[in-house]
Parts: structure tokens; sequence; C-alpha cells
């Protein structure tokens, strides 16, 4: 063990400890690992004068929350805290620290992602990186973790932390930033918690690249606009597919998108599992007329989008928009699905999920510009109440379910039950317009209630077996 007050730590809130911790770190680096230790203590860095770089077998650790590691009052700009040299690392450990970046304490900063990003972790080529029960409290910066590089990092762990964003200085007052980044491999971020407030803007808590094989299970995700990004392609991951990802059991409180889901040509999007999660919504400076629950990113190619999706499984969900109501809102757009990307969209299914309340559709399949393919989806046993209340939304989106003029193929709404709003004027149970190049695309056996409140605008190409409208 490499006790950093062996070193010249004084951990006292006052004295710049950064040469202490970083004789340590080399003390550990030079017999080839070992525990860099914080005992209880406040130490005060200065980012700037170097960052720390991580070896192989080294772990940081203190005794919980009042280990805290602080960036220094007037510290100034800095790109990040800890990151590495060339070469891969393995086994690299972060547990029982607080990391607290003081953005009200240091006035001299600026942040942009080029130069000044002000990230804690960033490392780029590992293999077996753990961050236990570590406080990023505050985190002002572009990413509190960045784990993401071109050569293939694996096998990261990020679990029982807490984030809390707060907005740090910046001549870009909107800067975009997301609290945990990752461009890497078997990945996991459960059991998490991240904190922030509309006033702060907090754009996106979890951005997660490339893969194969991530999970992210029982997290709390709160007032961030946007809950998690989950991309298909990376500059890291060009040749390896990415597949095999679930998101399961976490809540997204208050916020504006719930999961976006992106995928770039000519790659796919494949296997994402995203099952249990609770979504709830609110408005956001940044989305304050837009709420969607899972969205599938639209974009073509001259915004490095307009890649498939295929193989996605969305179980036993529930999405509340109610706390709209309680807001002044004119809506002009809501879904708790949103399957409208450029391109095209296969083997989908969404069953036993709960969409309450949202102010204008429910569910939103395809687009007519440009027109984009559906084939083998399905919506089974789902539940929609009160959609279309509001009553400034577009007419067009006022719908339970909305299947737009575009190419469908196998699409299936069948045995769900849709339950009318208490303002019923204007609202459609279903809109289903799929265009002359469809087939096969059913509204069987749904239930409307009451039934005849309210409309429907349904081709004669939709087979409507026992559906009561």
């Amino acid at each position: 063990m490499f006790n950093v007050r062996d070193y010249g730590a004084r951990g006292d809130g006052r004295t710049d400890d950064t040469r202490a911790i970083a004789r340590a770190l080399a003390a550990a680096i030079a017999r080839g690992g070992g525990t860099v230790f914080f005992p209880r203590g406040v130490y005060d860095i200065v980012p700037a004068e170097g960052p720390f770089f991580a070896g192989s077998n080294v772990t940081f650790a203190g005794v919980g929350r009042t280990s805290a590691i602080r960036v220094a009052d007037d510290a100034g700009s800095y790109n990040l805290i800890f990151g590495q040299h060339p070469g891969r690392l393995r086994d690299v450990v972060f547990r029982d620290l607080r990391f607290d970046q003081n953005p009200s304490g240091n006035r001299t900063a600026d942040i942009n992602p080029q130069t000044d990003a002000e990230n804690v972790i960033q490392l780029y080529d590992f293999d077996g990186v753990a961050i236990h029960n570590v406080a990023f409290d505050p985190e002002p910066g572009i990413q509190a973790i960045v784990a993401a590089g071109p050569s293939h990092p694996s096998h990261l762990t990020i679990e029982n932390c807490s984030f809390n964003f707060v907005r740090g200085r910046s001549s870009d007052p909107y800067y975009d930033a997301s609290s945990v980044y990752t461009e890497a491999g078997y990945v996991t971020v459960e059991n998490n918690r991240f904190e922030s407030t509309n006033a702060q803007n907090a754009i996106t808590a979890m951005e997660l690249h490339g893969g194969p094989y991530a999970t992210v299970e029982n997290n709390v995700v709160h007032e961030f606009e946007i809950g998690m990004n989950l991309e298909e392609s990376t500059n890291g991951y060009p040749e390896v597919p990415a597949s095999h990802f679930a998101i399961a059991n976490n809540r997204f409180e208050d916020a504006a998108i719930g999961i976006d889901l992106w995928s770039n040509a000519p790659r796919v999007l494949r296997d994402v599992s995203i099952d249990g999660n609770g979504i709830s919504f609110s408005q956001h400076r940044l989305y304050h007329d837009l709420w969607i629950g899972i969205e599938f990113q639209p974009g073509g190619r001259n915004q490095g989008l307009g890649g498939d999706f295929d193989g996605i499984a969305i179980n036993g969900n529930v999405f509340d928009f109610s706390l709209l109501r309680r807001q002044r809102i004119a809506t002009t757009f809501s879904a708790a699905f949103d399957l409208a990307p450029d391109a095209a969209v296969e083997h989908f299914v969404a069953r036993d999920n709960r969409v309450l309340s949202p102010p204008a559709s429910g569910i939103n399949v395809g687009k007519a510009s440009p027109t984009n393919r559906s084939e083998h989806v399905l919506f089974q046993s789902n539940v929609i109440e009160g959609a279309g209340w509001d009553p400034k939304a577009p007419a067009g989106e006022r719908a339970a379910v909305a299947l737009r003029h575009a190419t469908m193929d196998d699409v299936h709404v069948d045995d769900n039950a849709v339950a009318a709003p208490r303002r019923p004027a204007g609202v459609f149970s279903f809109i289903a317009v799929p265009n002359v190049a469809s087939r096969n695309v059913t509204l069987r056996h749904d239930a409307v209630r009451p039934p005849g409140v309210l409309g429907h605008r349904v081709s004669r190409r939709v087979d409507t077996t026992g559906t009561t409208f």
C-alpha cells in the first residue's frame, strides 16, 4: 500500500497535494502495482500541473466520500485528472473515493471539449477497469468518465457510483456533456445514481458506443434531458459488430428523451433488449416541447447516421408522461416509441409496456419523408392510456398509435388496449396509412375504451379483424 500522506500529502483542503499524489503513484507503478491510498481528508490538486497517469495493477482507494480529491480554488482550465500513457493498461481500480471538481471555487476555468474538457477519468487502451463506490460530486465536465479508444478497450465496470452534474464556467453556457462515455466492449454500468436539476441543463447521463456486450442495469437518472444514448458505430470499433446490449430495470426520471438509439450507415445496431425500465417526463430547457421514451434516431448519411436497426426487443417498461399535465406545454411531438429513422427497422418486438398520458402520440412507426422501411415489427399486449390530451399538439400527432405513410412489411399492432383521454375531441385511437408498397399490416383484436369516442383513420390495406374502434 502506498499511502499518499507518506509521500507528503496533507489532505487538509488547503495544501496543493498534486505532487505528493504523483510521487505515491510513481512508487506504486515502479513496484509493478499496488494501492494508492487516500485516508480521510480533502486532497486539493491542480490538474493543469499535469494529469495522473494510471498504471497496470494499480488501485486508487479511499475510505468513502470522506476521502475527497478536490480541484483547488482557481486551479484554472484543464483537460483531465486521470489519464494514461500509450500502451495497454490492465486491472486498474478506483474505489471508495469522492472527486470534487469544485466548479464554484474554480473561477478561472473555461470548459471546452477540444482542450479543456475537465474529464475526471479518461482511459483509451485497457483490459480491465473497475470503478466502484466513487462519488463524482460535483462534476461539471464534458465527461466524468471516458473509456474510449481505437484499440478495442475491454471489460469496464462502473457500479455503485454517484454523479452530480453541476454546469461549470464556460464560454459556451450550453456545452454538451455526458457523465459516462464509453467506446468499449464488455461494459457493465449498474447500481449508479445520476443527479442534476433542470437549472443545470444536464444533457446526457450515459453514452455508450460500440461493443460488443454492454449491460446497463438498476441505475437511477434524475432530471437529465436524455437518460442515455446507445450508438452502434464508433471510431474505435470499425470492424466489430455492435450487438448484445441489455438495458434493464433503470429509472429515468423527469427526462425529455429516455433512451436514444443511434445507428451509423452502413452498419447495423443489433440485438438490444430494453426491459423493465421506468421513464417519466418533464420539460427541459433544450427539449421543452418534445418527449420521447425510446427513439430510433433519425438523420441520414450527411449526419453520420442512416444505419439500420435489427433485433430490438422492448418489454415490460412504463412510460409516464403524466407530470406534463401540470406544466405549461405546447407539444410538437411525443411518443413512448418513435420508430422513425431514415433507414430500416427489422425484427422489432414490444410487449407488455404501459404508456401513460402522452400529450400527443403513444406509438409512432415510420416516416414519409424520406420514406423508411419497417419489417417484422410487432406491438402486442401493450396499454396506452390517455394519449393525445394536449390540444396544442398538431392534429396528426394526437393518436394512441400512428403508422405513417411509409413502407411496412409484416407490421402488426395486435391485442393492445387503448383508453381515451378525459377530453377526447380531436384525438384518434389509430392512424394507420402505410404506403402502397406495404403488405401484411394489421391492427387486430385491439380494444378501445370507451368505444366510439375516439376517431380513427385506417387504410383499407390494414387488416382490422377483431378491433373495436
